[in-house]
């Protein structure tokens, strides 16, 4: 059976925005009303029936379009759908109504059936704290026409709170959170610990009068053998029968502080339950198969799930063994009371009852999601690199390169839980004999790089781009694409850019000559208005002042380059034109 496929489509208009190239050859033509519509095309030739789509939680009837092509369309007529495009000409600006986020931010599609079974289509996941609606809503729509296939696959996502709920990766970003709290709370816990007071049986010797509890007494009249016979009276002597006793020892109750509280059992019964199901989690995901997923994909979610569970259960060994000193139970609890009012005590348990009672009433989650094998998880900065990546190809081809192959990144590079189908290695060829090189997330072979680690990998750059002209002379510059303000990224990121990539990725020169470093390249996307050269869209920022398209050799040459996320502007083009002349 065939699973299903989806295709979303900004369209303007049947004629602008349905393209040959979106639709396989048989399944032409395809033609759509002209009007402006979100268009949804399921390729799904094992299904012939009534359907519903489901976007978040509202529905559209699919229409037969074309033999096993099915269509959806989200009309721009209707006010409470209008609300969700800002530039309905255009067609480039499209938001997502808040009823299509729940508070994870996320937009699951899926079908249903008449009879009400469901089938999953995939979660759209993403995050615009760095970007605004309409800047993500021009990404999205610039990737949907491009044929990324951006949301298919799992991957890494980089804000931790947007993660799935129902996905091991978001129980286990939670417990790194809560851990790590729990971590920096631990001077708190050791100076004010929930402590209660308790009566411990002791053994007195020489006890004096005012340590003779009715318990010591009591202990005295059952064991005479403590009386001992004396002669003088003082202030620690006992008449009984008229003879006087000195009190050689007894034994009472006293009062102590004593951590064993039922606050402090919580807690050791929640460091002992999470510690069992990090233990347990690989078995677990085994036992609960996502087959689904590519076998790469499933090897690199275990060995990324394993690594992240033992630093976790590190954490974990490390406070248990700061719990046994500092707060010790006779027995941890793992059932939650009707009421934790003991958790009241301070500002530290107050917090940390709140997580535990999160972590015993919400459950784990023991799966990769609901969608496993198509829930999409992408950050706004990989958004950008997508369409930074497909404006460098843009560019080439506008000065007559032709397309020739693509080669994926080897299995090492980059990191395998890291990987995406576009991380590889672009080649473009020109009929005059010169070609380009474009490394997307990994590095050639023929270059070398001494840069810090993360993780076990050499940290590498978005891009390296390099060109070799018909004469063999080659060049290469390195590019950073970076979704964020450009001042901050100049003045606190900058010099470790030029430090891991400007000076450490170096040509191998005992394989082929060294290529010129041409510079590193800050990709950004907008243009600065106090920039001189920023008519250009792009400008250096060395001293001094010299030629960075020239043939004479030159310091490292640090620049920007405005890439914005529609195509609103050909800067990069204008910049591989004077790279060539």
């Amino acid at each position: 059976m065939t699973p299903p496929r989806l295709i979303v489509v900004m369209q303007p208009t049947a004629d602008d925005a349905l393209r040959a190239e979106v639709l396989p050859p048989d399944a032409l033509p395809l033609r759509l009303p002209e009007t402006t519509y979100l268009t949804f095309l399921l390729h799904y030739p094992d299904y012939d029936g009534d359907t519903q789509l489901w976007v978040g939680d509202e529905s559209w009837p699919l229409e037969p379009l074309a033999p096993g092509w099915w269509v959806a369309r989200d009309q721009l007529t209707d006010e409470s759908i209008r609300v969700r495009f800002n530039d309905v000409e255009s067609g480039l600006q499209l938001t997502l109504r808040p009823s299509f986020r729940n508070r994870f931010g996320q937009c699951v599609l899926r079908l249903t059936s008449p009879d009400e079974e469901t089938i999953p289509l995939g979660t759209l996941l993403f995050t615009n704290t760095k970007a605004s609606e309409a800047q993500l809503g021009r990404m999205l729509v610039y990737l949907w026409e491009r044929q990324t296939g951006w949301f298919d696959g799992p991957s890494r996502v980089g804000v931790d709170h947007l993660l799935p709920p129902d996905s091991v990766f978001g129980t286990l970003a939670r417990l790194r959170a809560d851990l790590l709290f729990l971590h920096r709370q631990q001077p708190l816990f050791r100076l004010l610990p929930q402590t209660r007071l308790l009566p411990v049986r002791q053994r007195l010797a020489n006890p004096t009068p005012d340590q003779l509890t009715e318990a010591a007494l009591a202990f005295v009249l059952e064991n005479p053998y403590c009386l001992e016979p004396v002669e003088a009276i003082d202030s620690t002597t006992l008449i009984w029968q008229q003879t006087p006793y000195r009190l050689r020892e007894t034994e009472t109750d006293l009062l102590h502080e004593n951590t064993d509280t039922p606050e402090n059992r919580l807690l050791h019964g929640y460091l002992t339950d999470v510690a069992q199901y990090l233990a347990t989690l690989p078995e677990t995901l085994a036992a609960n198969s996502y087959a689904e997923a590519p076998v790469w994909q499933r090897e690199a979610m275990t060995r990324r799930i394993r690594a992240e569970a033992g630093r976790l259960l590190q954490l974990i060994t490390d406070w248990q063994a700061f719990a046994q000193v500092y707060l010790p139970v006779r027995y941890p609890e793992f059932v939650l009371p009707n009421a934790l009012t003991g958790f009241d005590h301070s500002d530290h348990y107050r917090h940390t009852g709140r997580l535990i009672r999160t972590w015993f009433s919400t459950g784990r989650a023991v799966g990769l999601g609901a969608e496993p094998s198509l829930s999409g998880i992408r950050s706004v900065d990989t958004l950008y690199e997508l369409v930074c990546l497909f404006r460098w190809l843009d560019a080439w081809q506008q000065q007559g390169y032709v397309w020739q192959s693509f080669e994926p990144a080897p299995k090492a590079m980059p990191s395998p839980h890291e990987r995406r189908p576009e991380q590889g290695f672009y080649y473009l060829n020109h009929p005059n004999g010169s070609r380009v090189l474009i490394a997307y997330e990994c590095l050639p072979s023929h270059y070398q790089i001494t840069v810090p680690y993360r993780k076990s990998m050499p940290l590498r750059p978005d891009f390296v781009v390099e060109w070799t002209t018909a004469e063999g002379h080659s060049h290469y510059l390195v590019a950073d694409a970076k979704f964020r303000p450009a001042l901050p990224v100049r003045e606190h990121e900058l010099p470790g850019l030029v430090m891991k990539y400007g000076h450490g990725i170096s040509p191998d020169r005992s394989r082929r000559p060294a290529p010129t470093n041409r510079g590193l390249l800050l990709l950004h996307p907008t243009v600065p208005p106090n920039v001189a050269s920023g008519r250009e869209g792009f400008w250096f920022w060395q001293f001094p002042r010299f030629d960075p398209f020239g043939d004479q050799p030159a310091p490292l040459q640090i620049g920007q380059v405005a890439v914005s996320v529609d195509n609103s502007d050909d800067y990069l083009g204008r910049l591989v034109n004077r790279l060539l002349s």
